[in-house]
């Protein structure tokens, strides 16, 4: 004789109902992909050897390729900055922090007044999250500082969005904030904001993301799927218990 549960339906028939139910709070809850294009920096990771740097304007030249789909504007030259590359590189091993736990690639950004930054497409009104992991390098005398900055459409738009903290040279930490675009475009910015006259100033950023930031409204019917799923199942069990 074929079981059914306290809501009248067989087993089967309640998960895929409770299933379609998440799938359906999924879709409400407006789930989307990363905006930002390359935030984990592998695109042409590999290009990036000895200097391991590109953009100077001043100094030794660099011989790496620009950092794909990223852009810099040296605000106060030399414009240092470039990818951690392969493992073995100049960038990988004076750039990094004492750890790299749970990053593969970074950007790093040498000296204070440079900015990398991408354009993303955004909806007016809608509140965004930008997340992304930040470090300081393990050489020098530490307390290095970046900003993360959102400006409204270019790097001279309306600021809707700004931290600065300073970068751990032991480990990679995470890092967050919420910002509410005001047009179609908005510029994600990071810039190495030391003031460290001296000692060669080395701010790292990986694993770059932004998404809308999910209303409350939109969580509730995953929240109720998966809540009912986890009822149905403890009946289910009791009932076996009870058998």
């Amino acid at each position: 004789m074929r079981a059914f549960n306290s809501f009248g339906l067989a087993p089967g028939i309640a998960a895929s109902l409770v299933a379609a139910a998440c799938i359906a709070g999924l879709q409400n809850g407006k789930v989307s992909a990363n905006l930002i294009t390359n935030g984990n920096f592998t695109a042409n990771a590999v290009d990036f050897g000895f200097p391991g740097q590109q953009g100077f304007s001043a100094g030794p030249t660099g011989t790496n390729p620009d950092i794909a789909d990223w852009s810099f504007a040296p605000i106060n030259p030399p414009a240092n900055l470039g990818l951690n590359g392969n493992t073995v590189s100049y960038a990988s091993t004076v750039t990094a922090p004492v750890s790299t736990a749970g990053v593969g690639d970074w950007a790093f950004i040498i000296y204070n007044g440079t900015e990398l930054y991408q354009s993303v497409a955004t909806t007016a009104g809608v509140q965004y999250t930008l997340a992304f992991e930040g470090a300081g390098a393990n050489t020098g005398s530490g307390g290095y500082q970046m900003s993360a900055t959102a400006y409204d459409g270019s790097l001279t738009g309306t600021v809707v969005g700004s931290l600065t903290k300073t970068m751990s040279s032991l480990a990679f930490n995470s890092y967050s904030l919420n910002f509410t675009a005001k047009s179609s475009a908005t510029v994600i910015a990071f810039e190495n904001v030391s003031t460290q006259a001296f000692a060669r100033p080395i701010v790292d950023v990986a694993n770059v993301s932004v998404d809308p930031t999910p209303e409350p409204t939109e969580i509730l019917p995953l929240a109720a799927g998966l809540a009912a799923i986890g009822l149905i199942r403890a009946r289910l069990r009791r009932r076996g218990h009870g058998a």
